[in-house]
């Protein structure tokens, strides 16, 4: 059993925790039958009024000279735009939510004879979701709105089945050992969600609990929205594997697995892989070098598949719709009208990985490391992209369209530094590097004449995208105005398609250029672990290096044009040696270096002699701290504060504004056995 209990940064935030876990494991008939049940249930319960990224916006640009009650003791609100009350926000909204979740799992291992295992394993999850959301009468949906108290409610369930059969075979006939796997596994999902909210209540006092007593549902101007969806995946699968004295090693495996998510005539995809080991270290020739303590070649090729994020992306969906329709028989009729095209050939996005690698250990494994080298294609790429009006009913797509190749480099190296009886030392280092480029964009049924995309968004006022993907070029690329200077007025001045400096004024789409790169080129990390008597120390730094970040606080608030809102005190600081007074643009000076270095974690322990307390096996007291010191140029809250996956990936490097501050936590604990 494990409860938390969060207290939240901001008021009014917090989050309880329940945690109930159950253990089964019971062997029978000679260890043949094996059998283990588990059940996990979690039951989660937070208060989110003051978790909401816009307060969190409102506190940043909140005048701090300005009142937070007026004369009268209501919250000083003011008629500027985007500009509330941050703490009238919090204290007159309430947002809670309550999620369970049920885990059950099980499996049966049986060992008719010595090396055959069959397993059959199963697992449901089920978890839902309660949300609720409303605002008083003091809350700028009433005060400046007009809405007169909202609410809102909304709920999901998720019910997820798992099925594995495996077959395993182990064999050894002198040198030679063989282990023969194969297997059949079943997915299936069902995700069912509503929700609703009103307004126009003529009271605050229920919340979310009285929600049909809001005027807005019988204007017919309230929401209501549900879903449902179902997606099932299934596969076959075998993996061979084979070595002779540990010196020559094989593996072969295969994967055919189908997917509901993809279109009737490419729902199934086959994926193999292959690897090869040569332990030299093992040859007779090696022998008369002791410093070799292990040394390993290896090289394998494999292919995976990527499944769409959501179902019925290839199928035709229409909506129905209030605003568009037909005259019929002299009456306004409503219908349907397209929502998505029909993509039968929507199919797996692959990935197609090549690497060779070598692992070594030197001076009795006192030194130990390995190198890796990969090229990873992804074909296939998974996309939205606009298409033909007609044939297609809608303007854009859910297709596969592109090739994306990365090649890259990883090393890792671990010493034993010091070894001895009271005081050890082991360091470890790792590297990696990683290059990226968009090889094309087009399929045989799309044949994109324009050879890029845009991605990422700055919001508003600015509007305008951030990164540009082009064919042939690397992913992450930003793609922005280059600013050079300032003039007189204060206004910026940037460099054109030809070079030229010139206002901003007189630029156009075709002067933005590409500049900087938002992936790190190299990422770094050194682990310490020490050991000195009953006293150990554990150091954990690391770093990446060669990207840059897009400071959208800096863009936004490092601009003193707008006298209502709070300015970072760098507004005022010359740029370019002028002072600026211009609007809110996208320029390239607010894309700054974010090279760092972490001292991700520091934890000091201390051991306790078994001799000194009776009946204690062992007694360790600690301190640890996280997220300790960043050592970085880049003015932001934290270069790390970026997103790379996800709706990210396209656009990655970029620090919004309403980007939540990491914080920095120290934690004093004690583990006691007896």
């Amino acid at each position: 059993m494990n409860y938390r209990d969060w207290e939240g940064i901001f008021l009014r935030t917090g989050q309880k925790r329940l945690t109930i876990r159950a253990d089964l494991n019971h062997a029978m008939f000679n260890d043949k039958l094996k059998t283990n049940i588990q059940v996990i249930n979690r039951t989660t319960s937070s208060n989110q009024s003051g978790a909401d990224g816009y307060a969190y916006r409102q506190a940043m640009i909140r005048n701090p000279t300005d009142q937070v009650k007026d004369d009268a003791g209501q919250w000083m609100e003011r008629a500027v735009y985007f500009y509330d009350n941050p703490l009238s926000r919090i204290q007159e909204e309430t947002r809670d939510n309550t999620f369970r979740e049920m885990r059950i799992s099980g499996s049966l291992v049986y060992r008719p004879v010595k090396d055959l295992s069959l397993k059959l394993m199963a697992s449901n999850v089920q978890n839902s979701n309660l949300y609720g959301a409303s605002t008083t009468f003091q809350h700028v949906n009433t005060t400046k709105s007009k809405l007169n108290g909202t609410a809102e409610r909304s709920t999901y369930s998720n019910n997820e089945n798992l099925m594995e059969l495996t077959a395993n075979y182990t064999k050894s006939i002198g040198g030679h050992n063989f282990t023969a796997l194969a297997g059949y596994s079943w997915q299936d999902a069902i995700y069912q969600s509503f929700e609703v909210s009103n307004f126009n209540f003529p009271t605050d006092a229920y919340s979310w609990n009285d929600l049909d007593a809001g005027a807005a549902l019988k204007d017919g101007k309230a929401d209501m929205d549900s879903f449902k969806s179902k997606w099932q995946l299934a596969g076959f699968f075998g993996r061979l594997t084979y070595n002779w004295k540990e010196k020559y090693l094989f593996m072969a495996s295969v994967r055919r697995e189908g997917s509901s998510k993809f279109g009737v005539n490419n729902q199934w995809g086959t994926f193999p892989a292959a690897s090869v080991g040569w332990r030299m270290s093992k040859e007779n020739f090696m022998q008369g070098i002791p410093a070799i303590s292990d040394l390993k070649f290896r090289a394998g090729y494999g292919e995976t598949g990527t499944i769409a994020n959501d179902p019925y992306m290839s199928q035709s969906s229409y909506r129905f719709t209030f605003d568009e329709g037909a005259f019929i028989n002299g009456q306004w009729v409503q219908g349907f009208v397209p929502s998505r095209n029909f993509n039968p050939d929507l199919r797996w996005e692959r990935k197609k990985e090549y690497n060779v690698g070598l692992d070594f250990g030197l001076l009795n494994n006192r030194l130990t490391g390995s190198v890796d080298y990969y090229t990873r294609d992804v074909e296939d790429l998974l996309y939205r992209f606009p298409v033909p009006v007609p044939p297609y009913l809608i303007d854009n797509m859910f297709i596969n369209a592109g090739t994306m190749r990365n090649s890259g480099f990883e090393a890792l190296l671990s010493v034993k530094a010091i070894d001895g009886a009271r005081i050890k030392w082991t360091t470890n280092l790792t590297y990696s590097s990683n290059k990226n480029k968009l090889a094309n964009l087009s399929n045989e049924q799309f044949d994109v004449t324009t050879e890029f995309f845009d991605a990422g968004y700055t919001g508003e006022p600015i509007q305008a995208t951030t990164h540009r993907v082009k064919v042939g070029g690397p992913i992450g690329q930003f793609f922005v105005l280059k600013s050079v200077g300032v003039d007189d007025n204060g206004k910026w001045l940037v460099e054109n398609e030809d070079g030229q400096v010139i206002p901003i004024a007189e630029s156009d789409a075709d002067d933005r250029q590409y500049y900087g790169n938002g992936i790190p080129k190299y990422l770094m990390g050194w682990n310490n672990s020490f050991q000195i008597s009953n006293f150990d120390l554990q150091i954990n730094i690391r770093g990446a290096f060669g990207h840059d970040v897009l400071n959208m606080q800096r863009m936004y608030y490092e601009n003193p044009i707008n006298k209502g809102y709070n300015a970072l005190k760098t507004a005022y600081d010359p740029v370019y040696g002028k002072q600026l007074n211009a609007d809110l643009v996208y320029v390239s000076h607010y894309i700054e270096k974010g090279d760092y270095i972490k001292i991700d974690n520091i934890t000091l322990g201390y051991t306790v002699p078994k001799s000194l307390i009776k009946g204690v096996n062992n007694l360790r007291v600690y301190v640890s701290g996280l997220n300790l010191f960043t050592i970085t140029g880049y003015k932001g809250l934290d270069p790390e504060g970026v997103s790379y996956s996800g709706d990210f990936t396209f656009a990655p490097g970029i620090e919004h504004r309403d980007t939540y501050p990491t914080t920095r936590t120290f934690t004093a604990g004690l583990n006691v056995s007896f």
